[in-house]
This record gives structure tokens, C-alpha cells and sequence, in this order.
């Protein structure tokens, strides 16, 4: 299902949205970019719109990861009452909403994700109640990020997987295409309530989404070969070549955080008196926190073991199920390192370093 939808009548289409189900939409700010509510913003015209929302090609600072693998999440909480331990009935789940303005690459780390928090043999329960509650409306990149390689690892600018609709910039317009059932059911139930604004789309809007597409997709400014890392990997794990980058390195995790695919955790209980939560927050393999063991031995004591672990992570030992790796080339972390550590770079040097396959 293919719909059109011009620019000047955003405002309309975003406040239909925020009637059925509660509407995120990522928006500029000093941190770089994050995703807040619609209703919680005061936009009342086009131009405060399109100097507020990130919807021509930019990602946000913050990936859309944290709206549905929250940084912290409660998983259950519990009362002791002499003696004895009782859970208590868990809050209902997350109320429908609409991630808007999602990158393709957002899109693809939420596969990536759901390989370990969602699954045939049990999941993520906190996860995965966010993951069915929100409908993924992904933007295309006209213009990819400077440091965007998406297409270097099985991605690109305009890539459907993990998104239930997908819109394309035409210029004075957005072509909305369903991806999934439950995008193609969401859009028609716009189309009944957008009748003015929201119109089918033709075969002409269609070849200039094609055109438009193809055009974004030669705009990405970075190419690395990624296809003999899993032989070269296979033989890598005791190179010199992971002490390299370790110097530069301060061990702060912001390449984790904001990564559409990292979703390490910590387990903490929070107790004050006799109630508590169980809870899940955020961690990082960059961290030297991270694999310490009770006994006192920590297998990854040095910076270079846990850059190598991360690395191989991204491009040997995980993945989105569908052989792609578990990176998607957003480039973030490379934009905000404040090291300057360059990941392409670095799989230019460890393929470099091993000769190739």
C-alpha cells in the first residue's frame, strides 16, 4: 500500500497520528538528537516543524533503540512480608504508539536486538512488550550522515527491515509505503481519517521514489569491505593488531550506548524497606566492570580484550539471523567518539594486518 503525503500538510498527518496511539518523533536538540513525544512539543507551524524534526536524512544522537530497550526497565517488583518473598502483579504493558522519523539503520539494529530479547525459547518480557506496541514509521536518508556505511554491511538508506512503513523524501512530498500487515492496517486507518491530505499514490510517484532511492543510495560516503572479516577473524583473535587501537581508547562506552544494536544489561535489585524492583539497565562490554567475576578474576582486564570483543561482536559472533552482521553502519560511533577511533579504519587495519583472506 503506497500513499503521498505533500510536506506542508505534516502537521496535519502527525496530529492524525497522535490520535490513535501516543507519537514519538525525533527531534533536535544540544545532546545531538533523541526522540520525545509529540504532544509534549509546541509546534505550531511548518517552519517550527522543519526546524525541529530530524527528517531529512540526519539520525539522531540517540538511536530509537532506547524507546523500546530502555535504559532502565523494571522487570518485576516484590514485597517481604515476614520472612516471605511476593511478587506483585506486574503493570500492564506499555500503551500503542508510533516511533516516527526512524532510521533504516535504527530499523535494522531492532533485528539485531530481537535475536537475544525475543525468541522461541523465551525473551525479554519488558522488551518485548515494547517491541509489539510500537509501529516503526521509518524515514529514508536523503542525504546519509558523513560517516554512514550502511551499504558496506548488507544496509541501505532506504532498507524496510525491522520497519512497518517506510516513507521516501520526493521533495515537496513523502511517499508512504506499508512494509508489514500491521503498517498497511495503520495506514489505512490514516487514509479513512487524512481524506484531503493523504492520497493514494501513482505509478509516477512511485518511479520517483525508485529514482530518489537509487540517488541516496550513491550519496553514502563511505565503502569498506566487510566480506572476508569472517575468515579473517576466524585466525585473528590472538593478533597485535587489537593493542593498536587500545592507547586511544578512554573506555567511556559512548560507542556502546548510543549503538542501534548493543543491548548489553546489568540485573540490579532496588530495595527500600520491605518492596523492591528487579530491575534491567544498561551496560557495556567497554567497561572493565562488566566481565568481573566474584572469584576476582576478570577475563578481559585489558582495553585491547574488550575492543577485540566488541569487534568481533559486531562482525563474527552476532548477527540479525539473516547473515548480516551485527553492525549496520550508521556511523555513530564513529561521529561521537571523542577519541577519534575510527571503526572503518579499523576493519581496513585488522583486514590489513591479516592480509586478507
Amino acid at each position: 500500500m503506497r500513499m503521498l503525503q505533500a510536506k506542508h500538510d505534516i502537521p496535519k498527518l502527525l496530529e492524525l497520528m497522535d490520535q490513535d496511539r501516543e507519537l514519538f518523533v525525533p527531534v533536535r536538540d544540544e545532546g545531538g538528537g533523541r526522540f520525545a513525544r509529540w504532544s509534549d512539543l509546541d509546534l505550531s507551524v511548518n517552519e517550527d516543524i522543519e526546524n525541529t524534526l530530524m527528517l531529512a536524512g540526519e539520525a539522531t544522537r540517540r538511536p530509537a533503540k532506547d524507546q523500546l530497550f530502555a535504559e532502565t526497565a523494571t522487570l518485576f517488583r516484590f514485597r517481604l512480608e515476614q520472612g516471605d518473598f511476593h511478587l506483585e502483579e506486574p503493570p500492564p504493558g506499555p500503551s500503542p504508539r508510533v516511533l516516527f522519523g526512524v532510521r533504516p539503520c535504527d530499523g535494522r539494529g531492532f533485528q539485531v536486538i530481537d535475536t537475544l530479547l525475543v525468541g522461541p525459547h523465551g525473551g525479554d518480557t519488558a522488551y518485548q512488550q515494547a517491541r509489539e506496541a510500537n509501529l516503526l514509521v521509518g524515514v529514508g536518508c536523503k542525504t546519509p550522515g558523513p560517516d554512514c556505511f550502511c551499504t558496506s554491511v548488507g544496509g541501505d538508506p532506504h532498507s524496510s527491515d525491522g520497519l512497518d512503513v517506510l516513507l521516501t523524501d520526493l521533495g515537496d512530498a513523502f511517499l508512504l509505503e506499508s512494509i508489514t500487515e500491521p503498517g498497511r492496517d495503520w495506514l489505512s486507518g490514516l487514509q479513512k481519517h487524512g481524506v484531503g491530505f493523504l492520497h493514494d499514490a501513482g505509478k509516477r510517484d512511485a518511479e520517483r521514489a525508485r529514482v530518489a532511492q537509487h540517488e541516496a543510495r550513491q550519496r553514502v560516503p563511505r565503502q569498506v569491505d566487510t566480506s572476508r572479516l569472517p575468515k579473517i577473524l576466524e585466525r585473528s583473535f590472538n593478533s597485535d593488531v587489537w593493542a593498536t587501537v587500545a592507547p586511544a581508547c578512554i573506555g567511556c562506552g559512548a560507542c556502546t550506548f548510543l549503538c542501534p544494536t548493543c543491548r548489553c544489561f546489568d540485573i540490579q535489585d532496588l530495595v527500600q524497606g520491605s518492596r523492591g524492583a528487579r530491575v534491567r539497565v544498561w551496560d557495556s562490554c567497554m567497561f572493565r566492570e562488566y566481565t568481573q567475576e566474584a572469584s576476582g578474576h576478570n577475563p578481559r582486564i585489558r582495553r585491547a580484550q574488550r575492543w577485540r570483543n566488541r569487534f568481533y561482536d559486531k562482525f563474527h559472533w552476532s548477527g540479525d539471523g539473516r547473515g548480516n552482521p551485527a553492525c549496520v553502519g550508521c556511523g555513530r560511533c564513529i561521529t561521537h567518539c571523542p577519541s577519534g577511533i575510527d571503526l572503518v579504519e579499523m576493519i581496513e587495519r585488522v583486514t590489513s594486518a591479516e592480509g586478507g583472506a
